[in-house]
């Protein structure tokens, strides 16, 4: 009885490390590179590159506005007790502190949460080909919400 149980543990927690490293994977072939969302007056471009050390995404994001550049955030991706975070640390907000998303991933997008947040509470990234990708940020109920749509430029 003892083996059927340490297989069946050994099972379980396989598979939630394999279905987290799948993800992580899947994010790693697709978004790295640099990333633009025009708007009528600035520009954001987010970009995404592998730190194979820290086995890491990192991310930052910018506005361009009046031939202007402002670096707006950094962004960790990550996987913390097989579970992947995203980390974004954005420089006016939260003291300049990180804040923790967790992925709960749909059919074809990855919902980043964080329900303690006050907003944003969910971080939706959606590939909708291989040089465009949505970014909807909002409150848990979606009342209050923003969609970015970015084109992969490099």
């Amino acid at each position: 009885m003892k083996i059927y149980i340490l297989v069946y543990c050994l099972i379980h927690f396989s598979r939630i490390n394999f279905c987290q490293l799948k993800e992580f994977t899947e994010l790693s072939a697709k978004l790295p590179g640099v990333w633009i969302a025009e708007f009528s007056h600035h520009s954001i471009i987010e970009k995404w590159s592998i730190d194979f050390g820290e086995n890491e995404l990192y991310g930052e994001s910018f506005k361009i506005q009046n031939l202007n550049t402002t670096k707006i955030e950094t962004i960790r991706l990550l996987e913390i007790e097989n579970k992947i975070q995203y980390i974004p640390r954005v420089f006016n907000q939260n003291q300049g502190r990180e804040i923790i998303f967790h992925l709960n991933k749909s059919e074809d997008d990855f919902v980043f949460v964080n329900r303690d947040h006050d907003f944003p509470q969910v971080i939706k990234y959606s590939f909708n080909a291989s040089d465009s990708l949505s970014v909807e940020i909002s409150n848990i109920e979606r009342s209050k919400r923003f969609n970015f749509k970015f084109v992969k430029v490099k």
